[in-house]
């Protein structure tokens, strides 16, 4: 079990950019078997100056490891990046959207780093009294939140004359009274979806079935019958009710067929990153700007809009997308075979053009330099 969780550990390094050079420093500190440790590692990256000189910035690491409540067994809990002892900010991992080596450099120089996020789609919660007035919203993350925060209230005796509605993306997912927390959300009018998860034991495989119903009750029937008269090659996994759109969950209900609690919608999505070097958080680092995908700035459609050479061949064009992603200052080719630096602005919604000199460059987007013919 050590020696696997050692493994893990050079793996991760490697994939963070961190090389192999820190396996032997690694492999003594695990071995002293202490409840925290620190590494400590130094780089050089090249990089333009001001003056459009070519230099070096020095950036040194301090990674911290923390022992987890297996004996043993260690995970990498944050790395403190310093930026030529001027500008430090201490980055947090194990969240499987870890920044690697390179782009902690690249964020602290202020320059934007594309990853992928699970975000989620959280559910709101308003107090309408008995006046019609529709109070402040709370942002909750699943009806059990939900009931917990209407019960406290209960019990406090807040917000007793009227009632709660729990709204999921504008969908009416429950009512409560607000005397008693009690639930009296209506029943779902039209059709619904019976989502059923399972593993299939023949084909070694997970899967999930959707049927449409007329109504909830045919709906939850058919949950009933799926229970009692349950295919033994079928290990059920759980079941969902759906709206009629698949988009919003109304119902969800365990292996057993208990209801259980509906949570907020989780989706994936790859956003952009960038350090706010005008505000910190409590714990003394720099908090992000984010620029989500409905910011409205996509990197591969910007670059079309250039009349860049690395475009035309598939895997240049992939090479060159990926570096921007990671926050790097890419060198390109104009269509006129001048030699341009690039980099991607998400924040001002722009692809940055430089010289060799590193000097800004106002580059035509292609359809103006058509018209201009």
């Amino acid at each position: 079990m050590e020696n696997n969780n050692l493994e893990f550990l050079k793996k991760n390094l490697k994939f963070l950019g961190f090389g192999t050079s820190l396996n032997a420093a690694l492999e003594a500190k695990v071995s002293e078997r202490q409840e925290l440790f620190k590494i400590g590692v130094s780089a050089d990256f090249s990089a333009r100056q001001k003056d459009g000189s070519l230099g070096k910035d020095k950036v040194n690491y301090e990674l911290n490891f923390l022992r987890s409540s297996k004996p043993y067994h260690y995970f990498l809990d944050s790395v403190k990046v310093t930026l030529n002892d001027q500008i430090q900010n201490t980055f947090s991992y194990g969240k499987g959207n870890d920044v690697t080596a390179k782009e902690a450099y690249n964020l602290l120089r202020g320059a934007s780093v594309l990853k992928k996020a699970i975000l989620i789609d959280k559910f709101t919660l308003s107090f309408i009294d008995d006046a019609g007035i529709r109070g402040k919203e709370m942002i909750v993350s699943s009806t059990e939140e939900a009931s917990k925060i209407i019960a406290e209230n209960v019990k406090n005796k807040i917000n007793v004359h009227g009632s709660y509605d729990l709204y999921a993306k504008g969908y009416l997912l429950r009512s409560y009274d607000g005397a008693t927390g009690k639930d009296f959300s209506s029943m779902p009018e039209g059709k619904v979806f019976l989502s059923y998860s399972y593993f299939d034991r023949s084909t070694n495989q997970h899967e999930t079935s959707h049927h449409l119903y007329d109504n909830l009750n045919l709906a939850l029937d058919a949950k009933e019958a799926l229970l009692k008269n349950a295919n033994p090659e079928q290990d059920i996994k759980g079941f969902k009710i759906l709206h009629e759109s698949k988009s919003h969950k109304i119902f969800e209900f365990d292996r057993e067929g208990n209801e259980v609690s509906v949570e907020a919608p989780k989706r994936n999505e790859n956003i952009w990153i960038k350090l706010d070097f005008d505000q910190k958080t409590e714990d003394g680092n720099y908090g992000f700007k984010k620029f989500y995908q409905n910011y409205g700035f996509n990197l591969e459609s910007e670059l079309g809009r250039f009349p860049i050479n690395e475009l035309v061949t598939p895997q240049e064009k992939e090479m060159l997308i990926s570096s921007l992603g990671r926050g790097n200052i890419q060198m390109a080719t104009l269509e006129t075979g001048q030699p341009v630096l690039i980099e991607a602005d998400p924040q001002f919604k722009k692809i940055q053009f430089y010289d060799m000199d590193f000097k800004k460059l106002n580059v035509l987007p292609i359809q103006t330099q058509e018209k201009g013919r």
